[in-house]
Formats: structure tokens, sequence, C-alpha cells
């Protein structure tokens, strides 16, 4: 008898069997990334963030996702997670794509275009900066104290290249200005410093001073000095403003000190040592303070010690404690450079004198 085309050979319906054909699972697991934090506004990040992964499949409820990972490259990178596999064989990772930026902006090569600047002249302060990753997106600066990121005046921001003009709003005086930038990660800058002297020439200031001085002071920065020795120098200084507004070519500094015994005789001489600083130029003068009281100038010089020189630059602070008021003191201190923008190889302390070792005039 032929057979029905609806049954199959053993005679039954292929309906009543009670089993249907399932397609074969060609579809791989979906894998997604998250992050413990979100970027700042520019999309960036200044730390290193962690990324988690979960998987799914529509038929493997058993599929394990890849373990978490650290991302920490600087600049814009592409992670990929590990390969998932589901149990028919399919396989697929998950990618993201994180801008991580740790390392701070530089900021360096400050410069003012006119310093010293007379009061009714202005100065331009630029910078240069740069940053590896993200790049700069702000800058700013302060004038004495830190105010604290993000709290200073704006400057300009032009590339790599940031500024600022300082006008005519300045009195005489030494103003220590800093600056700093930001990059798009939120990383801020050090913060360089820099002097902005600002002097009235029109004025014919003129700034004296000479004393012996002990150099005891444990603060002082001097070679050959201690505490326990009865250490002196002597200093003499005269500074003043021609009426072409130029220091004169008179005017000068000078700062020596001798240590040790029997130095006049080289048998039974005992620490015997020389310390000597002249002036070859006066670079500017500038005063400040209650009535104008205290004194500033700085200059290039020769340094000799034990007959060896160099030449330095030198920065002398004198206060008139006359022009403060009845009872104060006046006061000498010395800083000396081995070059200009370097850190100060000898300082004397701020010293106390009697009243009239300085004077003040104008």
């Amino acid at each position: 008898e032929p057979i029905n085309q609806d049954e199959d050979r053993d005679g039954t319906d292929d309906a009543c069997d009670g089993v249907i054909s399932e397609p074969p699972d060609t579809t791989p697991p979906v894998v997604t990334s998250s992050v413990t934090v979100e970027p700042n506004v520019h999309g960036w990040y200044n730390q290193a963030v962690v990324v988690n992964w979960a998987a799914s499949d529509d038929k493997d409820t058993e599929i394990v996702a890849p373990a978490s990972l650290t991302a920490s490259q600087e600049g814009e990178h592409t992670y990929t997670s590990p390969e998932v596999c589901d149990a028919a064989g399919n396989c697929a990772t998950g990618s993201v794509t994180l801008k991580i930026d740790t390392v701070p902006p530089v900021v360096f090569n400050l410069l003012f275009s006119k310093n010293p600047k007379a009061v009714g002249e202005s100065s331009i302060l630029s910078s240069d900066v740069s940053d590896a990753s993200s790049g700069i997106v702000e800058s700013e600066y302060f004038i004495a104290d830190d105010p604290g990121v993000g709290n200073g005046a704006t400057m300009t921001l032009d590339g790599q290249y940031i500024s600022t003009s300082f006008g005519t709003d300045f009195g005489t005086g030494v103003y220590t200005i800093s600056a700093r930038a930001q990059d798009r990660a939120g990383n801020w800058s050090l913060a360089p410093s820099d002097y902005l002297v600002v002097y009235d020439a029109t004025s014919g200031v003129r700034l004296r001073g000479a004393r012996t001085l002990s150099l005891n002071d444990e603060d002082n920065q001097l070679p050959w000095i201690t505490t326990s020795s009865a250490s002196s120098g002597k200093f003499a200084f005269s500074v003043r403003y021609g009426n072409d507004g130029a220091i004169t070519k008179q005017s000068d500094f000078q700062f020596a000190y001798k240590t040790g015994e029997n130095c006049h005789s080289h048998k039974v001489a005992k620490g015997c040592h020389k310390f000597e600083l002249n002036a070859t130029r006066i670079a500017w003068l500038t005063t400040g303070g209650v009535n104008q009281s205290y004194g500033v100038f700085r200059g290039d010089g020769q340094l000799t010690v034990d007959g060896q020189s160099q030449p330095v630059q030198f920065v002398v602070h004198g206060v008139d404690g006359e022009r403060m008021s009845p009872f104060d003191e006046d006061q000498f201190s010395l800083t000396i450079y081995p070059s200009p923008g370097s850190e100060p190889m000898y300082f004397v302390a701020p010293t106390s004198l009697s009243r009239g070792d300085i004077k003040i005039r104008f």
C-alpha cells in the first residue's frame, strides 16, 4: 500500500513525534562596559578608571562576564575586554574609549615686557605653557599669597601662550606675581613666580646706609660663620635716581667680612677667610611700605671668596625705621644669587640696626 506523504516511514504523523528541530545558535554574546566615575565636562579623566564588563546571551544564561580592568594610559585609548564565548562557541568582545590625563601642564619662561617699570608705565607678563595630552583650557595669575587654584585673576590664553597686562595702578614696590594653567582634564600646573619692580624715578628717591653688623644669627647662610663665633661684617650703599630717571653711575654697594685668628701670619693663622661683594651695576631701586619706609635695590656684582671671584646678582632690603614711627629700628638684609632666577647661594637674614643707619629720602 502506498505510504501517506504526511506519515513517516514508521507510519506516524510528524506532528505526533513531540520533537521540534531547533535552529542552530549563531548569535554571539553581548559585552558592555561601565565605569566607576564619569568624565568631566570636557570628556576627560585625571585619574585611572576602573572598567567593569557585563555579558549577556539570548540562549546561554550561565555566561560569565570578563574581569574588570583598570584603564590608566595617558591620552585617548580604546580598551577591549577579553573574549567571551557562549555554549555554542559564538564569541565576542566589548570595548570602551576613554581619555585620561593625569599629568599637570607646565608653565615656564615667565617674562615681563618691562621690568622694572615706572609707575606710569605698563608691562605685559607672558609665559609659555605646555600639556602633553588634553591641552590647556584656562590660566590665571595672583599677586603675593596664593588664593587657591581657580581663584586667581584670569589670563589670556592663546594656544601654548598665556599673558596679562599690568597697568599704571601699581604703586612703587616689589610684587611677587605667579601664574599657572589648567588642562582639560582638570590638572593645575605649579605656579612659578617672578618679581615685578615698580619705581618712581621722578621722586628723586635716594637710599643710603652703612653699618658694622653681627653675622652670628643662625638664620644667616654664609660660609665659615657659626653661632659660636664672634663674626661681624660691614656694608655700605648709596643708591639714587638722577634727573634723567636712571640710576646714577655713582650708585654703589659693598659688603665684606673676615674670619680667623692671627691672619697676619701664615705660621700661626687659624680659620682665616675673606668674603667680599662689590657692585658693578645697580639695576633698579624701589620703595614701599608705611610712609615709603622700606627700599629694595638689585644689582650685579663681583663676589670674591678667598681670592676666587665670580659674577653674581644681589638684592638688598633696607628699612628706615624713622619713617615708620618714632620707635622702629632700621633693618638690613642681603641675598646673593649665582645667576638670574637661581636659588640663593648666600643670605644675610633681616638684621635690626640702630636708627639712622639707613636713610630713605625723596
